[in-house]
């Protein structure tokens, strides 16, 4: 079996034992490799996320020989595992590149993650609560830090991490309004004040903790939250909050009914905004 994880420190595991290098060239170089595995990497790709686009004159000879170290080490497993390190001699030399060749039973921990988040997105759409906050914590529990965090980046690998913290953070919020629409809103605080602490102008962070706090009676601190948001919102962007934010704050100083059930976010937002436009 072969696992690579990169949903935190870098870890390229064969058999049970990580054949990770050190060095942090042949981390960056292995990372890249290992993320497009069975694909090739382009000497362009290198280049940009090594060199940053401004190339060694021995550019070849330099690249060579990083690919050749990592060679080396996964033949040098393969030699203590007795012949099994599936990954041995298994960098492939191609026009214009190299390619990372792995069995199709590798297991990618970003891959596994984006599959069980869109299996938890499905369920919440079927209304299956239960099911989708399953999945969702499953899928948050693959990370183990921040993408990558002990890997130097360049554009490719920065741009890569960038995107996978942005869907983590996409789960994280799933997962919210999945236990909202289970009615778990005062277990939910420290999580959502933890969140929206990290992302202080992420609306539907703010939509999601103003309606938690208002299911666990807290009104004054729900709609206290909304004013500091309010104030963050015209100073640093110069703008209102939306349109739902403002009407999920008319809602609770109405005190509408339809707040205290329990549902997730976007089915409160559909129905206080139908009644809101409904009253005179």
């Amino acid at each position: 079996m072969v696992e690579v994880k990169i949903l935190g420190s870098l870890e390229i595991v064969v058999q049970g034992n990580s054949i990770t290098p050190t060095a942090p060239k042949l981390r960056q170089i292995l990372a890249l490799l290992a993320i497009h595995s069975n694909s090739v990497v382009t000497i362009t790709d290198f280049v940009d996320e090594i060199w940053g686009g401004t190339p060694p004159r021995s550019l070849s000879t330099t690249l060579q020989t990083y690919i050749l170290q990592i060679r080396k080490l996964l033949r040098a497993t393969g030699n203590r595992e007795a012949g099994e390190n599936e990954l041995s001699s298994s960098i492939i030399t191609h026009p214009g590149g190299y390619l990372l060749q792995t069995p199709k039973s590798t297991r990618k921990d970003f891959e596994d993650f984006n599959e069980s988040v869109g299996k938890g997105h499905q369920k919440m759409l079927s209304g299956r609560y239960g099911e989708a906050v399953d999945l969702l914590t499953d899928a948050l529990a693959l990370w183990r830090g921040s993408a990558l965090v002990d890997v130097h980046r360049g554009s490719l690998l920065d741009s890569y991490a960038v995107k996978l913290e942005e869907a983590r953070l996409v789960a994280q919020i799933l997962r919210v309004d999945a236990c909202l629409g289970q009615g778990c809103d005062l277990q939910l605080l420290p999580e959502l004040n933890s969140l929206a602490g990290l992302h202080p102008l992420n609306e539907k962070l703010q939509y999601q903790r103003m309606l938690a706090l208002y299911r666990s009676g807290q009104i004054a601190e729900s709609l206290q939250s909304y004013r500091n948001f309010y104030a963050a919102m015209m100073e640093q962007v110069g703008i209102e909050p939306s349109p739902q934010l403002r009407e999920l704050q008319e809602a609770i100083l109405n005190s509408l009914s339809a707040l205290s059930r329990p549902s997730s976010s976007e089915e409160t937002h559909k129905v206080i905004s139908g009644l809101l436009r409904r009253s005179p």
